[in-house]
């Protein structure tokens, strides 16, 4: 993850990110989707529809600490 913040959870009827925008972890809710640490309560954040290549895409559920999560869907 790099020192910027990724963008946060898109509704699955948005454009898919890169692959590598977001770590294994956080597709996989152990870590925050908005700032990658997997310490603390995570909780439902939405989903994020990411570019699995030839215009193929997955949409993975993902979690966010809890003050990270509002008004996500």
């Amino acid at each position: 993850m790099t020192e910027t913040q990724p963008a946060p959870p898109a509704p699955a009827d948005m454009p898919p990110v890169s692959a590598n925008t977001y770590s294994r972890e956080q597709l996989h809710e152990k870590a925050c989707i908005i700032c990658g640490d997997a310490a603390g309560e995570l909780v439902p954040a939405g989903h994020v529809k990411v570019d699995i290549g030839d215009g193929t895409h997955l949409t993975w559920p993902v979690a966010a600490h809890p003050g990270h999560a509002g008004g996500r869907s």
